[in-house]
């Protein structure tokens, strides 16, 4: 599956698909099939592939259309948001798990930011919770980061079943 992603950039590149890459951008985003990179993060697979599931989504997978990932997600809203920012500092340092912070970020709507994170304006737009947990997801879970999964199937079971049900139904398996 994972030589997919190579010919889709390549074939991005020669103009071949609808997605287009543009690494000489100021910010690092995803809009309307298109992915900017900005100079510093061009080698950065995490970067690129954060990018490339919001791609992945709106062209194929739209989560926020998935009632099962959204209720998963909205549980954690009882969360002890004290307790979950200390049993992160407990397994990883604050400049660590850049995907879980952000995750962490989005499950809080802003309440809890570790190092890395986005504004409380950023998650009051309706998808980008949702869509942003997907993303650091992808990029988690595509790139093996261990230390993060067991954070997360400990702690966020149902996402992470949900998530991974997401992946198996649109044959995206990793």
């Amino acid at each position: 599956m994972k030589w997919i992603f190579s010919l889709i950039i390549l074939l991005s590149l020669l103009g071949c698909s609808s997605l287009k890459v543009i690494h000489n951008s100021n910010v690092n985003e995803y809009s309307r099939n298109i992915i900017r990179i900005n100079k510093e993060d061009i080698l950065d697979i995490d970067v690129f592939l954060h990018e490339y599931a919001h791609y992945l989504d709106d062209n194929y997978i739209h989560v926020t259309s998935n009632i099962y990932f959204k209720k998963e997600i909205d549980k954690t809203l009882n969360l002890n948001y004290k307790i979950l920012k200390q049993n992160f500092l407990k397994e990883f340092k604050e400049e660590e798990a850049v995907e879980l912070q952000d995750i962490i970020n989005a499950i809080t709507m802003g309440a809890v930011k570790i190092k890395y994170g986005h504004s409380r304006i950023y998650w009051s737009f309706y998808r980008n919770k949702y869509r942003e947990i997907f993303a650091n997801l992808f990029v988690i879970y595509y790139t093996n980061k261990e230390n993060q999964k067991k954070f997360i199937e400990k702690n966020f079971k149902g996402i992470d079943i949900s998530f991974k049900n997401i992946l198996i139904e649109k044959g995206l398996d990793l």
